[in-house]
């Protein structure tokens, strides 16, 4: 009976000692801000007198207010409000006391978390503590073994700052340094090892030690001479809309106490707000701005939030008004997400086709420019040796700027570089120049290539040519060409001869026909007819079948 009584006379000390703020626990260790103003509000902190408390029970949330130089200040009206479904508060206004507290109890009929946020002259703070069914007989509230856990999110060494449970509302703001202090019968107590957790793991990363178990997501901790213990946890801030409250649990092994005679685990908890993380700009390129029909552009979309990056695996849905992209949703890595535009086989009305990346309610658009395949008009010319001349070529399609190379010196293309659509360049031949054939070769942007043919007749020899130039047909059609110059007979050949028909293949006579046939094709495409003459020269004409072409 005696025992029985001293057990229960230490204990009701030791309650009373710890709410009140002896024992080195408690508002009696506040950290001083910095400051000089006194009798001014500077400081609001907020803090139950548990941290899991039986529910059906009540238990109390103290708001102590502090001026610049750390003192408290008493007649302070404090606002409080409840945040939680279930939980009464016994006011909603509270004045504080000599030591700047005030105080008002909660209690709640079922299982959960009260949240409740104190408000003074501007200053705000938000808490929570669980209440709990579990352990009915002794309940949390009676175990001589305590966690309390403090955050220090700024990581500059004062704890429980009114921001130091917000994460994730600026970059570089989802590190909390954790610190648990265990108390048995209200001391600081050494030597206890301490699990950490969160009811939320996926957020949560601790420190890849030998302290760390990855099955159950517990970091351990052994308190030192002061019973403290810290850890540095890492939340991974995730895209939502909406504030996200998380906890971060303590639990310590079974430890024996002997005014109980008996073995018990202290707890603890603490909530954590993760801030609503927004999407705040896309930055969408395409490499390169110009395509050719069926080619492609690489899309870059670089995603920003609120925080900095967005996290990897964000997913960015891409859309385009012609053409292809894949894949679609893209995730990005690192903050940024990449596709592959694929053109279409035509070339659409304005000759732009545009894709547009779309993250939560933020979107961006790049234009891609589509253009034809490269190709020079005309792809052979003739020119007579005895006479001299000029050939001039004309270089559209593929993707400007271009590069021209001439197989001979001494035919040098002018200019070597062209920067747009549809630009000239010249070959000189003088007079008196021996009979021979001359290819240049034109590389655009992307090393697209095609090439071009002078041809050098000699003396007395007139110019080769097809005529006319350039036709577009439609699949099934037929379309006829006049050859003339150079000597005969005439070789005609087609570049793409299971699509294009040539009859006859040779022509006998200078000012002869010759006519083609198209067959069946799901896209333009060019076809190139070439004539050699008997000498060797060449000339060419290009055929363009198009099933959009009107049949006539």
């Amino acid at each position: 009976m005696v025992k029985d009584a001293v057990k229960t006379t230490v204990f009701c000390l030791f309650v009373l000692c710890f709410i009140a703020g002896c024992g080195g626990g408690g508002f009696g260790t506040a950290d001083t801000p910095p400051g000089v103003n006194p009798g001014q509000v500077s400081l609001l902190k907020l803090m139950p007198d548990r941290n899991v408390a039986q529910t059906g029970s009540f238990a109390f949330f103290h708001a102590r207010v502090l001026d610049g130089n750390g003192m408290p200040i008493a007649g302070k009206n404090v606002n409080f409000t409840n945040i939680s479904v279930g939980a009464t508060l016994s006011a909603t206004s509270a004045v504080t006391d000599k030591d700047g507290i005030a105080k008002v109890s909660v209690r709640m009929t079922h299982s959960g978390y009260a949240t409740v946020i104190a408000e003074v002259e501007g200053f705000r703070d938000k808490r929570s503590l669980l209440f709990t069914t579990l352990n009915s007989i002794r309940g949390f509230a009676l175990n001589p073994i305590l966690v309390l856990l403090d955050a220090d999110r700024n990581l500059n060494g004062i704890y429980n700052e009114a921001d130091d449970f917000r994460v994730c509302q600026a970059p570089n703001t989802n590190v909390v340094r954790v610190r648990a202090t265990a108390y048995v019968m209200g001391v600081r107590t050494g030597g206890l090892r301490v699990g950490i957790s969160s009811d939320y793991p996926s957020l949560v990363t601790f420190p890849n030690t030998p302290l760390f178990d990855g099955t159950t997501n517990t970091y351990y901790l052994t308190t030192n001479s002061q019973g403290e213990a810290t850890v540095d946890v890492t939340v991974n801030c995730q895209l939502q809309p909406n504030e996200l409250l998380f906890n971060i649990f303590a639990i310590t092994d079974a430890y024996y106490v002997e005014d109980f005679d008996k073995s018990f685990r202290g707890t603890g908890g603490m909530s954590l707000f993760l801030q609503p993380v927004t999407i705040t700009g896309i930055n969408l390129t395409a490499d390169p701005s110009t395509a050719i029909v069926n080619g492609i552009s690489n899309i870059r979309a670089v995603v920003n939030t609120s925080i900095g990056p967005a996290p990897d695996n964000t997913a960015v849905q891409l859309y385009t008004t012609c053409g292809t992209i894949t894949p679609t949703p893209a995730m990005t890595l690192n903050g940024v997400a990449t596709a592959v535009f694929t053109a279409p086989s035509y070339i659409p009305q304005g000759g732009i086709c545009s894709v547009v990346a779309k993250v939560g309610n933020q979107t961006a658009t790049v234009n891609i420019t589509i253009t034809g395949q490269l190709r020079v008009d005309p792809s052979t010319l003739t020119i007579n040796g005895t006479t001299g001349g000029t050939a001039t070529f004309t270089v559209s399609g593929g993707i400007p700027g271009y590069r021209i190379y001439s197989n001979n010196a001494a035919f040098a293309p002018n200019p070597t570089t062209l920067n747009t659509s549809g630009s000239s360049f010249t070959v000189t031949v003088p007079a008196n120049t021996s009979a021979q054939t001359v290819t240049f070769t034109i590389l655009d942007s992307q090393s697209n290539s095609v090439t071009a043919t002078l041809n050098i007749t000699a003396t007395g020899e007139s110019q080769l040519t097809i005529s006319p130039i350039s036709v577009t047909i439609a699949p099934g059609e037929s379309a006829t060409f006049v050859i003339s110059g150079g000597t005969a007979p005439y070789t005609l050949t087609s570049s793409r001869p299971s699509l294009l028909t040539v009859s006859p293949a040779t022509v006998t006579s200078s000012g002869g026909t010759f006519t083609v046939t198209a067959g069946t094709v799901t896209a333009s495409t060019d076809v190139t007819i070439t004539a050699r003459d008997a000498n060797g020269n060449m000339a060419s004409a290009t055929v363009t079948i198009d099933p959009r072409a009107t049949t006539t």
